[in-house]
């Protein structure tokens, strides 16, 4: 499951602009365990450095180059059911 959380222009599109805030929801399932999954990236734009990241090894979120910032409380993240969702806000 993924989908923009914030500045959302309808249920799908989400307006993309320097000074409001941006985020997604993103939930991945792994029938045999989460254990081998080492990251979750979004990336935007078709740009590889523009976006975001959740590294499970250290369980950190980050952005991938200075152009997104995430807020403070920009990295949700939550476990049930052997669904891994994390929350992104930038």
């Amino acid at each position: 499951d993924f989908a923009p959380t914030t500045n959302l222009l309808n249920d799908t599109f989400m307006r993309f602009e320097p000074s409001q805030q941006i985020g997604w929801r993103v939930s991945v399932l792994d029938t045999n365990g989460l254990e081998d999954l080492n990251e979750i990236r979004i990336e935007l734009g078709n740009d590889g450095n523009l976006g975001v990241k959740y590294t499970t090894l250290d369980d950190t979120c980050s952005a991938l180059d200075e152009r997104l910032l995430l807020v403070p409380s920009g990295c949700e993240v939550n476990v049930q059911n052997n669904i891994l969702t994390v929350e992104f806000t930038a």
